[in-house]
């Protein structure tokens, strides 16, 4: 054992303490001092000792019992720095740390872009709606993303066609009004002017004058009418203004 213990010492350069007589060497701890040993060599039984509850200390020590004809004669004793353990294991950690940060960005990254992709026929409803409100009757949405989406698309690229369609025939509606209905008040106006000229009846004069006061108060109407119809018909888009101008 004596020589066994040397040539380990010898060969690993680690520290290796024996004993091979009944008393202890002095720089020995002697079994009665020692739990470890007094279980080797009183019970027969290996002790393992981490030195630490928390995950290890600095060294991990051994003591297994020598034994003869099934009786403990001695005890062998190996201490083992861990240091290397403890290296091994923040490097693994380190390792999965980095691996998780790792996964959590590609995860984040796949997130991103699948969410911008689902959301995409969202943003062009969006917009389409935001340039409809503007009075943009022409604005569309492509028919695209997941079969709710498309058909709620459908229906507003329907609903902007038809109300489209409405304002279109309203404004030709406005445009003719205004040529139908003017052209005959201006003309009874020149007829009343040319009567009030050949007229001396005072009475008569008096009647055409009230008449002409009718026709341009009627004119008057229908001008604030068909303004007011070209203002509902057609919706001005919002157009950024200088201040300085304003003011």
């Amino acid at each position: 054992l004596t020589t066994m213990a040397r040539a380990y010492a010898a060969e690993t350069e680690d520290q290796v303490q024996i004993t091979a007589t009944d008393q202890c060497a002095a720089d020995v701890a002697r079994p009665e001092g020692d739990a470890a040993l007094t279980k080797a060599l009183e019970k027969g039984e290996p002790t393992t000792d981490w030195g630490s509850d928390f995950i290890w200390g600095r060294h991990l020590v051994i003591t297994v019992p020598a034994k003869k004809d099934d009786r403990a004669v001695g005890a062998v004793r190996i201490v083992y720095s861990t240091s290397h353990l403890t290296h091994r294991l923040w490097t693994i950690w380190g390792f999965r740390a980095g691996l998780a940060v790792a996964v959590l960005g590609v995860a984040a990254l796949i997130g991103s872009v699948a969410a911008r992709r689902i959301t995409a026929p969202l943003r062009e409803l969006n917009g389409m709606a935001s340039k409809f409100s503007d009075g943009d009757l022409t604005a569309r949405s492509p028919v695209t993303g997941p079969p709710e989406t498309q058909t709620l698309a459908r229906t507003l690229n329907q609903g902007a066609e038809r109300l489209d369609t409405l304002v279109a025939s309203q404004r030709i509606f406005v445009a003719d009004a205004s040529h139908q209905l003017r052209t005959p008040l201006t003309a009874l106006r020149l007829s009343l002017d040319n009567i009030a000229d050949g007229v001396d009846d005072e009475f008569v004069r008096e009647d055409v004058e009230q008449a002409t006061a009718e026709v341009v108060r009627m004119s008057r109407l229908v001008n604030g009418l068909l303004v007011l119809a070209r203002a509902e018909a057609k919706v001005t888009a919002a157009e950024p203004l200088p201040l300085k101008d304003i003011v």
